[in-house]
């Protein structure tokens, strides 16, 4: 079970909550001192600072347009001229050989498509359809595996067919039994529906995308695809509660030491430039402490490498871009397990006798945030920021954060 930052904030407040009562002036809990205990996995060479990657990362994204544009995609694994039409999406039928029962040779394409001589479909290595920026910007890479300059000489003018160039015309190359083919399976005639911004444009867009990465083309697959690092830093939470069904006061305090490494895109954010980030090191410590009629003290601490009782890791963090170069982030937690979360009982003196009342700290070590305002930073290697709910008078709690990437 994966819980909301939202839902997290009410069930850890308002347990708190309840355990309030009239606040004065005290010493802070005091909790051991923290070293990190990180497991650091080292990185593929990027040499790249986040700020080229970033710039990389944005120079690719103006490429989409072009890539996600029927006359790219389609021949790029949307369209499949080897199935059923109804499947595959080929207008022109299924393209089977009779004698052998697969795919036929690729001269039977001029039929329709003898406008373009030599037209073809690639392998399902250079499809487009169904992956991320971050994967085709890798693909991209790939297939040019000298650096920059081949990708740019492929975009200008390629080494055989036109297929690039012929896609900005927008008439899928089809001659005249190509174009009656169409009309009859579509109900009206062909109308050119070129990609959007022109030839040119695209080798521009496509010449400052290469040279953004110029020389990590051949370092790390990722380099100029994805903005790298982990992320080391402190997380900090101090609240005080009163007047919420206790007589007394109740402070509480946790630090945790915290890093994080990149993870792949969530599939549910395949298609947006999401970047995700999981604990594997760090440590937390935390301390409550019940002063006036209801009187106790609590504390402990325990490693952020493991995952929640869910299989989850127990701390994430997503990052999005938020335009104009800044970055929006959003913590996560994973399922509490009982040593997050420990029952914490109170004496208190009522009418002479001692009642033991248990109560739960439940006071989050990963921070909390304005949901409908997430944070962001313009800063990409540095998040740093505060956040501070308020029950009432003398009921609040401080979240801090400070985090650094690393490579």
């Amino acid at each position: 079970m994966r819980l909301s930052p939202a839902l997290l904030g009410f069930a850890g407040v308002s347990a708190l909550a309840l355990m309030s009562a009239s606040m004065v002036s005290r010493p802070r809990v005091p909790l051991p001192a923290l070293a990190l205990a990180a497991r650091r996995t080292p990185s593929p060479a990027c040499s790249l600072t986040s700020a080229q990657e970033r710039t990389a990362v944005d120079a690719f994204d103006k490429l989409l347009p072009v890539i996600h544009h029927p006359r790219c995609a389609n021949c790029h694994g949307g369209v499949n001229p080897f199935v059923d039409p109804q499947v595959g999406r080929h207008f022109g039928g299924n393209m089977v050989d009779s004698a052998t029962g697969g795919p036929p040779p690729s001269s039977v394409c001029q039929d329709c498509h003898s406008e373009l001589p030599g037209w073809d479909v690639p392998g399902s290595a250079m499809f487009f359809v169904g992956r991320s920026p971050r994967e085709l910007c890798m693909q991209f890479k790939q297939f040019a595996p000298s650096g920059p300059a081949e990708f740019i000489t492929h975009v200008t003018h390629e080494a055989g067919p036109q297929f690039i160039a012929t896609a900005f015309l927008g008439t899928r190359a089809l001659n005249t039994l190509g174009e009656v083919t169409y009309e009859a399976a579509m109900g009206h005639p062909l109308t050119a529906d070129p990609p959007p911004g022109g030839h040119a444009q695209l080798i521009a867009d496509g010449t400052t995308w290469a040279n953004a990465i110029g020389a990590g083309w051949n370092e790390s697959p990722e380099c100029g695809c994805a903005v790298s690092g982990a992320w080391h830093g402190t997380v900090t939470a101090r609240g005080s509660f009163v007047g919420a069904g206790m007589p007394g006061e109740l402070h509480v305090s946790s630090h945790a030491t915290v890093m994080l490494e990149s993870v792949p895109t969530p599939r549910f954010a395949s298609g947006r430039r999401v970047r995700t980030y999981q604990a594997t090191g760090g440590q937390v410590s935390w301390g409550v402490i019940a002063v006036g009629p209801c009187r106790g003290t609590l504390n402990g601490g325990f490693p952020l490498d493991s995952l929640d009782i869910d299989g989850n890791p127990l701390l994430e963090l997503r990052l999005e871009d938020a335009g104009g170069g800044a970055t929006r982030y959003q913590p996560t937690t994973g399922s509490w397990p009982d040593r997050w979360s420990p029952i914490f009982t109170v004496q208190c003196a009522m009418s002479g006798t001692q009642v033991a009342l248990p109560t739960t700290n439940l006071l989050p070590t990963w921070w909390h945030y304005d949901i409908l305002n997430p944070p962001e930073s313009a800063d990409p290697d540095h998040l740093k920021g505060s956040y501070v709910w308020a029950q009432g008078p003398g009921s609040t709690v401080r979240w801090e954060w400070d985090l650094k990437r690393v490579r």
